[in-house]
């Protein structure tokens, strides 16, 4: 019998007591019928059967609780297709704080901030510390890239890294603001390869600095020599499924041990753009704001993506060489067949024993309108089951598994005693459909029990206990 059916009732009174739960707590123990949570502080005291501990009680009457999901690769300061729009500050700043609402309405309660300026972080954590509702965030901040490369294509304020004296410095920085790790990019260019990158010595170099610093290193690496190149620095992660043919890759990753995030949400999102019925549940209305539907659906919304694309594609480019090449941006069908692709090689990847963890690459970057906050998180979870796993294999990818990625085994991820509470109640079972992720009956945050639309409109939350 599992240990915690042997908990007794508590004799004190409990903040809040769940009860008549069909409990899946994210350990890889199966479903617990007629099961209670206990709250207290912010946190579980208790779970089991039968008679629960005395304190204020809310009846699920038989719905499925999970806990909070994990997404172990978010842009949460970046806001979908804004670069598009020509958003002002006042704008950005709000549609920022709901991208945060709206990922936590949608069961994820912890995030992995993989990209964002140290000024971003500052004022995230700001909002946060103020009790704006938002998942926990934890970051890896500025990626480590070179001048001109990658990273200054997409973000603004991002420092390059171009010797041993600038990694060394980053990294300083990364240990004072507290970061969880540090991110190192591999990437020649998004389309074509046509932005400088770190030598190879230089990678090594910085990976050795940072792991002197107990800074874990994740790896942005698309392309399948960049997955090699990352592999060889034998990093805590590298983020992105591979955008070719895998070749060995599946293999060395399985037999090295490294764990991949999986962000096929990448290629998938696009398609949202000729099927909108991923945006059609009463989840997708609340949480996704109008003006970012239409930019991503809209085939007005679609040019300005292809010159957004070309333009960040060709950076120093000539403005009239990146409006002849936005009409050569790949078509929905070329898109249609590398999303295809990167489910086959997830799978590759599943079937030799890789250990996918889940990350959907929600925000990604300001020119891209199609990774809405909170929901590209859910089609995350739907994309690895299409990828092979089994349901539970794709929940415990986005609990257990994201949280111990993160370093936070037995905090977030599951329910259990001395875990956070976070954790989502569904009217339908995820075990038997990825799906029923989008039909929440309430999530809960640090002990705080709200409905999704409590969490996008309503004020503001109760601070963690401490």
């Amino acid at each position: 019998m599992l240990a915690w059916l042997l908990v007794p009732a508590a004799a004190a009174a409990v903040d809040v007591v769940l009860v008549g739960a069909r409990l899946w707590d994210g350990t890889g123990a199966p479903v617990v019928e007629q099961a209670w949570v206990a709250v207290q502080d912010g946190r579980v005291t208790a779970t089991g059967q039968g008679e629960p501990p005395a304190g204020p009680r809310v009846e699920l009457g038989g719905r499925v609780v999970i806990p909070g999901l994990v997404d172990t690769h978010t842009h949460p300061w970046a806001v979908p297709g804004a670069a598009l729009r020509e958003e002002t500050d006042p704008s950005l700043e709000d549609a920022r704080r709901h991208g945060l609402r709206a990922t936590l309405a949608c069961g994820v309660t912890t995030v992995l901030d993989a990209a964002s300026s140290f000024d971003a972080i500052q004022t995230m954590r700001a909002w946060e510390a103020k009790g704006l509702p938002s998942p926990r965030l934890y970051f890896l901040g500025p990626t480590m890239g070179p001048t001109d490369g990658y990273v200054d294509a997409f973000i603004e304020g991002h420092p390059g890294i171009d010797d041993l004296d600038d990694a060394r410095r980053h990294l300083d920085r990364l240990v004072e603001v507290g970061a969880l790790g540090a991110k190192l990019t591999i990437e020649d260019g998004y389309f074509l390869p046509v932005l400088p990158v770190h030598e190879q010595a230089l990678r090594e170099q910085i990976v050795a600095e940072a792991r002197a610093r107990g800074l874990p290193v994740f790896v942005h690496a698309q392309h399948r020599d960049a997955h090699a190149q990352a592999l060889a620095l034998r990093p805590h992660a590298v983020m992105h499924m591979v955008r070719q043919r895998p070749g060995d890759l599946p293999a060395r990753y399985a037999g090295q041990g490294t764990p991949l995030v999986s962000t096929l949400q990448l290629d998938a999102s696009p398609l949202w753009t000729v099927d909108e019925r991923d945006l059609d549940d009463p989840l997708a209305h609340l949480v996704v704001p109008e003006a970012q539907r239409r930019t991503a659906t809209s085939r007005r919304g679609w040019r300005r993506y292809e010159r957004g694309m070309a333009r960040v594609s060709l950076p120093h480019s000539p403005g009239a060489l990146v409006s002849l090449a936005s009409f050569g941006m790949p078509t929905l069908d070329y898109l249609r067949a590398v999303a295809a692709r990167s489910l086959r090689t997830a799978r590759r990847m599943h079937q030799a024993g890789v250990s996918l963890v889940m990350g959907s690459d929600a925000g990604a970057y300001d020119e891209i309108p199609f990774y809405f906050h909170g929901l590209s998180s859910l089609r995350e979870v739907e994309l690895l089951t299409r990828a092979g796993l089994s349901p539970e294999q794709a929940l415990l990818a986005a609990t257990r598994d994201a949280a111990g990625l993160l370093g936070l085994s037995g905090q977030v991820g599951v329910v259990a005693p001395g875990a956070w509470a976070d954790l989502v109640v569904l009217d339908a079972d995820p075990l038997q459909d990825p799906r029923a992720l989008r039909q929440i009956h309430r999530v809960m945050r640090g002990g705080e029990l709200r409905t999704p639309e409590a969490w996008v409109r309503g004020s503001l939350r109760a601070p963690d206990p401490r």
